[in-house]
């Protein structure tokens, strides 16, 4: 095993997990590189204790591990660190990204590519479109994708027969897509603050959604169909009807990203500091999960992998926390910034990052 890194560090520390697979190397970074002792490949980065440097590592009985060196010592699990792939996927950056069942994963990249690959091996199985003028945003529902190219053509695809649906001229380069669930009706976000909604199966545009004065992110529908929750960063949250478009309700709050509730209560709001909290649908009841991360910049993006939270930060580093114990699990850093990342039906995480790359994580506990 050998470590070719060009930047070379004194290796102030090392250990082995309990569980015998996993090295664990500490250097004058603060970072922690993890080695598979039977592959002989590192699989992963970790960030336990950002801006010191890693001189001691150890592991206690329940496979948790402490970090630490001159800036002190932080607990964080170690157990648990993920197994990384990097897949050169597309030639610009990551617009958005689905997994499928099946171990399939569908992306949309800044160089017009629709592409449906493997999970296991990053090989691309079908080019499901390829947009000649580029892609400026993208998203995804189970089974249909929508794109928008520079000149605001929005153009829907069936992911399963890779025919376009659905062409819808004259959009004003919205800065943000969304599909409702079952793929029928989209949402474009305009830098405005409006969101309005199209038909796709008549192409007729519905009402817009006003309320916000920034641009809006993210657009989550209620299980009824009745209603959604919108989020534009600083400017807080929406709660709309989407009968007529009306501003029913106006929310307080910096998200990063609104995920459905698994318990299906309501939702939860993962915080630009990193808190994580569950929503009421109404917005009536809340509840704090995981407090704040102090020292961190913000949060680009969010998302749920079985019972653990990960989110990736603006410092180029991705940060995963678990649930049931509200603790910091693990932090790699990301060789690139990303924007888009999204949960695996087999509680990983893909995410994609601005040099065109598609990282897939493997969350294990020991």
């Amino acid at each position: 095993m050998r470590d070719s890194s060009r930047r070379r560090r004194w290796r102030r520390a090392l250990a082995i997990h309990p569980d015998g697979r996993r090295l664990f190397v500490g250097d004058a970074s603060g970072r922690v590189p993890v080695w598979d002792l039977e592959r002989g490949e590192r699989i992963a980065l970790l960030d336990p204790c950002p801006g010191w440097s890693a001189g001691l590592l150890a592991f206690l009985p329940d496979g948790r591990g402490v970090a630490g060196g001159h800036g002190g010592l932080a607990l964080c699990d170690l157990g648990a660190a993920p197994d990384l792939r990097g897949l050169p996927v597309h030639a610009g950056g990551v617009c958005a990204l689905l997994a499928r069942k099946g171990g399939r994963a569908v992306s949309a990249g800044w160089d017009g590519a629709l592409l449906e690959w493997s999970l296991a091996d990053g090989r691309s199985t079908r080019v499901l479109r390829r947009r000649e003028t580029g892609i400026e945003a993208a998203a995804f529902s189970e089974n249909r994708a929508i794109t928008v190219d520079e000149a605001g053509l929005l153009e829907a695809v069936d992911l399963d027969s890779g025919e376009v649906v659905r062409q819808l001229p004259g959009l004003a380069r919205p800065g943000r897509l969304g599909l409702y669930p079952d793929g029928r009706r989209a949402f474009a976000c305009d830098r405005a603050g409006g969101v309005t909604i199209w038909d796709l199966s008549t192409g007729e545009r519905g009402p817009t959604l006003r309320g916000h004065r920034e641009r809006a992110s993210q657009v989550l529908v209620e299980p009824a169909g009745e209603y959604a929750i919108t989020t534009a960063g600083r400017d807080g949250l929406r709660r709309f009807r989407l009968a007529d478009g009306e501003c029913v309700a106006a929310f307080q709050g910096h998200a990063a990203s609104l995920i459905p509730d698994p318990a299906g209560a309501g939702f939860l709001v993962a915080c630009l500091d990193g808190a994580l909290e569950r929503w009421s649908w109404d917005g009536g009841a809340r509840v704090r999960l995981l407090e704040a991360v102090p020292g961190v910049r913000g949060f680009a993006w969010a998302a749920l992998a079985g019972e653990h939270l990960v989110a990736a930060t603006y410092d180029q580093a991705l940060l995963v926390r678990d649930l049931a114990r509200g603790t910091r699990v693990a932090g790699h850093a990301i060789a690139g910034a990303s924007l888009h990342g999204a949960a695996t039906p087999a509680g990983g995480i893909i995410y994609g990052t601005l040099a065109g790359d598609v990282v897939v994580l493997a969350l294990h506990r020991a």
